[in-house]
């Protein structure tokens, strides 16, 4: 598949970024994690379904939930990790897609930065993570003010 250099790059460049900061930060009261959204119903990617471009159905059927993610189930999983009870939990990543990244017959190597080989499977995967704008958060938290920015 063309064009996917720079996409896959950059996503892998995030779990770096999230790894590297969290080992610095640590020691400072910060813990850093990545957050990865499988299909999650924004409003962007519903229009794109309505208008044809994706299909809302397949999408759905991929993920063993069987259904898409809503924006609100990502969010819990940022107040989960921005909560002083997780300040154990630093340099991860946080896969909330519905199960994708590990259901039956799908190999990890999409995603999974210690599997760089990608097959003809897991090049279709990252495209469809690509048309469904997967993203990653960075979740931070200060635990002495308690203070949670994400971006």
């Amino acid at each position: 598949m063309p064009h996917r250099l720079g996409y896959v790059a950059a996503k892998k460049a995030i779990l770096g970024v999230t790894e590297g900061l969290a080992l610095e930060t640590v020691r400072a009261g910060i813990t850093v994690n990545a957050i990865a959204p499988g299909y999650i119903a924004t409003q962007t990617l519903m229009a794109r379904a309505d208008a044809g471009m994706l299909d809302k159905v397949r999408f759905a059927e991929r993920t063993p939930v069987g259904h898409w993610g809503r924006p609100e189930e990502v969010t819990h999983a940022a107040t989960i990790l921005a909560q002083s009870a997780s300040g154990f939990i630093t340099g991860a990543t946080l896969a909330v897609d519905g199960g994708f990244t590990i259901r039956e017959g799908r190999t990890r190597t999409s995603v999974h930065p210690r599997f760089p080989y990608p097959t003809p499977e897991t090049k279709r995967e990252l495209a469809m993570f690509q048309t469904a704008s997967m993203t990653l958060n960075v979740v931070r938290r200060r635990r002495s003010s308690k203070t949670m920015n994400c971006f």
